[in-house]
């Protein structure tokens, strides 16, 4: 533990920025919050408000500002959603009748 020193990676940023070709105003822990959440959003796996728990944000407006969803994430999720609806339509339905054996 370091405990209240400060510890500057300007260089080892500066050199890793160099290294992959990152524009020089390029801000790495920024950078890779903004591409985490905008992968987590365009998965169309992950919901805003559990992307908002995972980035703490306090008000969601700040979570869609992160979040930018690609035109694709909401086509996957209504295939997904239509897939769980014919699955859900195709089981059997229990009428209430008691199945179990005496």
């Amino acid at each position: 533990m370091l405990g209240d020193e400060r510890v500057n990676i300007k260089r080892g940023v500066n050199r890793i920025k160099k290294e992959a070709n990152l524009p020089k105003d390029f801000r790495p822990l920024h950078g890779l919050r903004h591409h985490f959440a905008t992968m987590l959003a365009s998965s169309g796996k992950v919901d805003l408000y559990t992307l908002q728990k995972l980035l703490s944000h306090k008000d969601p407006r700040m979570t869609q500002r992160y979040a930018h969803i690609v035109d694709e994430a909401p086509r996957r999720g209504a295939n997904t959603n239509a897939e769980l609806i014919n699955e859900l339509i195709s089981q059997p339905v229990n009428k209430g009748k008691n199945t179990g054996k005496k």
